[in-house]
């Protein structure tokens, strides 16, 4: 099983020249994995890793020793790249999401 714990994104919206920060409605996915793969040399911790968590949702992540937990979390955070798929927030590429 695999899930990740409470994401919640930020958006802004400027209204004449008034900048304002608002959390993203729950029905707005604020982060989606699609097809995430990361390979370590010649061995693939994550393979084909497909999810989406809305904002707000609190889940957890479990599974056996050197399941690749962590390393998803890495992935997520943008600790590390993954080595295909899309790690997107709110729709965005997150290299285009100006998230960290």
């Amino acid at each position: 099983m695999l899930c990740v714990i409470g994401l919640i994104t930020w958006s802004t919206a400027e209204v004449d020249g008034v900048v304002s920060e608002m959390i993203n409605p729950m029905w707005l996915s604020a982060v989606t994995l699609e097809n995430i793969t990361k390979q370590i040399g010649k061995t693939t911790v994550l393979t084909d890793i497909c999810l989406t968590m809305k904002c707000g949702q609190i889940c957890g992540i479990t599974g056996e020793n050197g399941s690749g937990k962590t390393m998803l979390m890495r992935v997520i955070a943008g600790l590390v790249s993954p080595s295909t798929g899309k790690l997107l927030f709110d729709g965005k590429n997150r290299a285009d999401a100006n998230c960290f």
